[in-house]
C-alpha cells in the first residue's frame, strides 16, 4: 500500500470532516437562534423548547448508535446515513411549517435532525482521531472550527434569510444544502489501514492503539468518564447561556459605558461586538487545540475553566468597551475550544479503538446542557447574581479538571496529552 498517498489523503479527509462539521454547526444554530425561526414558522416559544428537548435526546441516541456502527468499520455508511437524516429532517421541518403540523416538526427537527447530528458528529471525530495520532488536538480543533463557523454563519445570515425567504423556504434551502454538502463529504470518509502511522511518528509514541484501547463497558465504569461528562455539561451550558444573553448584556453594558450613546450607534457597536465574538467560536477550537498539543489537554482545560470563572466574576463591572469586547471574544473562544479539547483528551485517555461510542455517549451531556441552559440563565442578565452563579459553575469545572487524570489500563498509555 502506498503510504505516501495516505499522508496526503488524510488532509483531504480532514477537509471533508470540516465540511460535515460546518453543516452540523449550521443545524445546531437552531438551539441558539431558535426564537426568530420558530416565530417565522408561526409557533410559540414553548414549542421551540419541546423541539429542542426532543432534538437533544435524539442527538445522544444518534451518537451512540452511530458510534457503534463506526466502531465496526462502517464509517462511510454511518456518515452518509447521518447526513441523509440531517438533510431530510431539515426538509421535513420546512414541510411542517407549510402544513402547520406540530408532530411533523417534532419528527423532522427533533428526531431526524437530532439523530443525524449525533450520528455524523461522532463518526467524523472518531475517524480524525485515527488519522491524526500525531496531531490529535489540531485535528479536533479543525473539525470544531468548521462547527463554530457554521454557527457564526447562521447567526449572521439567518435573519436575512428568514426575512427574504420565510421560515419554510429557509428550511428547504438548508436541507438541500445539508444533503448535498454533508452527503458528498461523507463519501470521502474512510479509516486508515490498521498498520499505518504518520511519517515520523513511531508506534511507541502513540498514546494508545486500537488493540489496547478501553472498551465502552470499561470506560463508562471509570470516574474519568463521568468527570468528562460533567465538564462537558458545565462548559456547554455556560457557553450556550452566554451566547443567548450576549445581545441584551452588550446593550446594557454599552449604555453603562457611554450613557449618551445614540440608538443607531448602540445597534452598530452591539452588532460589531457580537460579530467579532462569533468569529472566536470558530477560531477557539484551533487555537486551544494547538496549544494543548504542546502543553497538554489537562493543563488547557484547567486554564480555560479558571480564567473563565474569574472573568465572569468581574465582567459586570467592566468600564471600557475594549475590555468588554476582549472578554467576550475570549469566552466565545473557550466555548468553541472546549468541544475540541474534551474530544481530544477523551481519545488520549481511552484510546481510539472505541472512541465513537465512548465520546458519543458523552454527547448526552451536550444535549442536557442545551435543555438546562435556558433555565439556569433565565436570571436577569444585568444583575451580578447571574454572573456570580456562572463563575461558581465554572469554578466547579476547574476543580474537576484538576482531578481528571488518565485512567490506568492494562495496555500502555502515555500521559503526554494530559
Amino acid at each position: 500500500m502506498d503510504f505516501e498517498n495516505l499522508e496526503e489523503r488524510r488532509w483531504l479527509i480532514a477537509t471533508a470532516a470540516v465540511v460535515t462539521q460546518l453543516c452540523l454547526g449550521a443545524a445546531y444554530a437552531w438551539v441558539i437562534f431558535q426564537i426568530p425561526l420558530v416565530q417565522s414558522l408561526g409557533w410559540t416559544e414553548p414549542v421551540a423548547r419541546t423541539t429542542i428537548v426532543i432534538m437533544m435526546v435524539s442527538m445522544g441516541v444518534g451518537a451512540f448508535v452511530g458510534g457503534s456502527r463506526a466502531d465496526k468499520g462502517a464509517v462511510r455508511r454511518a456518515a452518509t446515513l447521518g447526513a441523509i437524516l440531517l438533510g431530510l429532517g431539515t426538509l421535513l421541518t420546512g414541510f411542517a411549517a407549510t402544513q402547520g403540523n406540530l408532530w411533523v416538526l417534532y419528527i423532522g427537527c427533533g428526531v431526524l435532525v437530532g439523530c443525524g447530528f449525533g450520528w455524523s458528529c461522532v463518526t467524523s471525530l472518531g475517524m480524525l482521531v485515527r488519522w491524526f495520532p500525531d496531531r490529535r488536538g489540531l485535528s479536533m480543533g479543525l473539525a470544531f472550527m468548521g462547527f463554530g463557523a457554521g454557527i457564526a454563519l447562521m447567526g449572521y445570515y439567518e435573519p436575512s434569510m428568514l426575512t427574504f425567504f420565510g421560515g419554510a423556504r429557509t428550511c428547504f434551502i438548508l436541507g438541500a444544502a445539508f444533503l448535498f454538502l454533508a452527503t458528498g463529504s461523507a463519501r470521502m470518509f474512510a479509516n486508515p489501514p490498521a498498520d499505518w502511522l504518520p511519517k515520523g511518528f513511531a508506534s511507541t509514541d502513540a498514546r494508545m492503539t486500537d488493540v489496547d484501547s478501553f472498551r465502552f463497558s470499561e470506560a463508562i465504569r471509570t470516574p474519568q468518564w463521568w468527570m468528562f461528562w460533567v465538564m462537558f455539561f458545565l462548559s456547554v451550558m455556560v457557553g450556550l447561556g452566554f451566547v443567548s444573553q450576549l445581545s441584551p448584556f452588550a446593550q446594557f453594558a454599552l449604555k453603562k459605558i457611554s450613557p449618551a450613546i445614540t440608538p443607531e450607534e448602540l445597534v452598530r457597536q452591539k452588532s460589531l461586538i457580537i460579530g467579532l465574538a462569533s468569529v472566536f467560536i470558530a477560531l477557539g477550537p484551533v487555537l486551544w487545540a494547538a496549544i494543548s498539543d504542546h502543553i497538554g489537554r489537562r493543563s488547557v482545560m484547567i486554564t480555560m475553566f479558571y480564567v473563565q470563572s474569574m472573568f465572569f466574576l468581574f465582567y459586570p463591572y467592566v468600564s471600557h468597551l475594549m475590555q468588554f469586547a476582549g472578554i467576550a471574544c475570549f469566552l466565545f473562544s473557550c466555548f468553541g475550544g472546549s468541544f475540541a479539547i474534551i474530544a481530544a483528551y477523551a481519545a488520549d485517555c481511552f484510546g481510539p479503538g472505541y472512541i465513537e461510542k465512548i465520546y458519543g455517549t458523552m454527547l448526552t451531556a451536550w444535549g442536557c446542557a442545551g435543555v438546562a441552559a435556558p433555565v439556569v440563565f433565565n436570571l436577569p442578565v444585568i444583575k451580578p447574581l447571574a454572573f456570580y452563579l456562572t463563575s461558581a459553575i465554572l469554578f466547579l469545572g476547574f476543580l474537576i479538571a484538576i482531578g481528571c487524570r488518565p485512567p490506568k489500563h492494562k495496555g500502555p498509555i502515555s500521559v503526554k496529552g494530559a
